[in-house]
């Protein structure tokens, strides 16, 4: 095939990918993950398909499908996040301060911070992405010599993760409970992936049904991990969506933009190569640049928003590359 009818499959397969990102990102519960599961399952036949009309272009025809739908995803979960209170594990750090502007009738604005922050860090992930190869790949190598302390540098981040829980002006009992809470939660998500992950113990005689291995048990997983939570937190919500304001928000000082803007994208990229660290833990080390209470500093919210959002884009940048 031509390089025109290359060029256009893979704008076509782009939009499908489009089209299944917003779908995904806007029903609570459903994650991209399960999209790449379902066309990892079937990547064979469409590889074949595709294989068939362009060659060996194929994998870079799926590939776009999956980075655009986890681009999209990433920009559409934004709405329910703030909405419906239903966010996934990118977006989940910015269901309070979305909530805290949606409550004054201006979740608009804190939809619009984040998917701004998005958009302005995949502009500047995408030339970053060449310096970081560069750095952790040949000739530098700083990814394989990183890997011998690389359990020491995840325990560290753990820990960072954790002190960062409560660090608010609460009471210190408040904080502590928080801190157990996140240990408890953290020693059970080990526990789980364990358990899943590890050939042959879904085997042992205390499973009653037989349970397939590999990746096929992420698919269900993902499902309950994303689904489950929305359903309870559905059915303890009974409040009302206030009026909302839809005319222009004051902007925020060029300064925070900026700060807000770069240590989302900066921490985004850096935390993405780490394995087991996501959108989310990207976030808290975006907050942790940024600044701000907001006890303290009324414009803390929507800049957190902003760097939360840049946060979540990089770092889906940074894995699809």
């Amino acid at each position: 095939m031509n390089p025109l009818g290359v060029l256009g499959l893979i704008l076509l397969l782009s939009l499908l990918g489009t089209v299944a990102g917003l779908a995904t990102g806007l029903v609570p519960g459903i994650h991209v993950n399960n999209v790449a599961l379902l066309v990892l399952a079937a990547s064979p036949a469409i590889l074949g398909s595709l294989e068939a009309s362009v060659g060996g272009e194929g994998v870079l025809l799926l590939a776009a499908f999956l980075v655009a739908a986890s681009a999209a995803h990433g920009m559409s979960s934004l709405l329910p996040s703030v909405f419906l209170g239903a966010p996934d594990e990118d977006t989940a750090l910015s269901v309070l301060p979305g909530h805290r502007l949606l409550v004054q009738g201006r979740g608009y604005e804190a939809v619009l911070l984040a998917a701004r922050g998005a958009l302005l860090a995949t502009f500047l992930a995408i030339p970053m992405l060449l310096p970081f190869r560069l750095l952790l790949g040949s000739p530098v190598n700083g990814y394989a010599k990183l890997r011998p302390v690389l359990p020491l540098v995840l325990l560290l981040l753990v820990v960072l993760l954790v002190a960062m829980e409560g660090r608010s002006s609460e009471e210190p009992s408040r904080r502590l409970r928080k801190r157990a809470w996140a240990v408890g939660l953290l020693l059970l998500a080990g526990l789980l992936g364990w358990i899943v992950l590890r050939p042959g113990v879904l085997e042992d005689a205390w499973v009653p049904v037989p349970v397939a291995g590999g990746s096929l048990i992420l698919f269900p997983l993902f499902t309950g991990l994303f689904g489950l939570p929305t359903l309870l937190m559905a059915a303890r919500t009974r409040g009302r969506l206030p009026p909302q304001i839809l005319g222009p928000a004051d902007p925020l000082p060029d300064w925070r933009r900026t700060r807000a803007v770069l240590s989302g994208t900066l921490a985004g990229a850096a935390v993405s190569w780490f394995p087991g660290l996501g959108g989310s833990n990207a976030t808290v080390v975006a907050q942790l640049l940024a600044g701000g209470e907001p006890q303290e500093d009324p414009d803390a919210d929507r800049e957190f928003l902003l760097a939360a959002g840049a946060a979540s884009a990089s770092s889906r940048s940074r894995r699809c590359s």
